[in-house]
């Protein structure tokens, strides 16, 4: 799979390509820096926390969903977006600290403001076989784990380098 550097393009529009940091500080790809993964001990913890939050979101958007008309509607909705906050920014600390060794962190601000959006987010499925900088290299087809919100895909990367599994 093409090897993914910062400026390569993801999936969420907002922003359309990979950005933030930290990247390679030695390893270009067609002239960019590459872009490095969680290291494989730590994705398991990230998505048994993400699934959790998710589920926790689910559950304050499912009773504002249920109030809805109810002289209960603006508690629930004032309740489901402190939740999403809540979590984002719970996710999002747990993001930072899991990637402290040197992975790359892409920044989605999808959803735009006055929605909360995604937040920080790394890469969970890099390569098992090729390291930079000993952190998993990351590749066209792998998936971001952001604070909120389902998962990003890196859907670009400089075809004349190739990544294996």
């Amino acid at each position: 799979m093409s090897a993914a550097r910062v400026g390569d393009p993801v999936l969420h529009p907002i922003p359309p390509v990979l950005t933030g940091g930290p990247v390679s500080p030695n390893v270009l790809i067609g002239g960019q820096p590459a872009w490095l993964a969680l290291p494989q001990a730590q994705v398991a913890n990230l998505e048994r926390a993400k699934k959790e939050s998710a589920r926790a979101v689910a559950l304050a958007e499912a009773a504002e969903e249920l109030t809805k008309g109810t002289m209960y509607e603006s508690a629930a909705k004032a309740y489901a977006d402190k939740k999403k906050f809540d979590e984002a920014k719970a996710m999002a600390d747990l993001i930072t600290t899991a990637a402290a060794g040197g992975t790359s962190i892409h920044v989605c601000a999808t959803p735009p403001p006055p929605l909360i959006p995604h937040g920080p987010g790394v890469v969970t499925s890099g390569s098992k076989t090729v390291l930079i900088n000993g952190l998993p290299a990351c590749r066209m087809g792998d998936t971001l784990q952001e604070a909120l919100g389902p998962k990003n895909i890196i859907v670009g990367g400089n075809p004349t380098v190739c990544i294996g599994g």
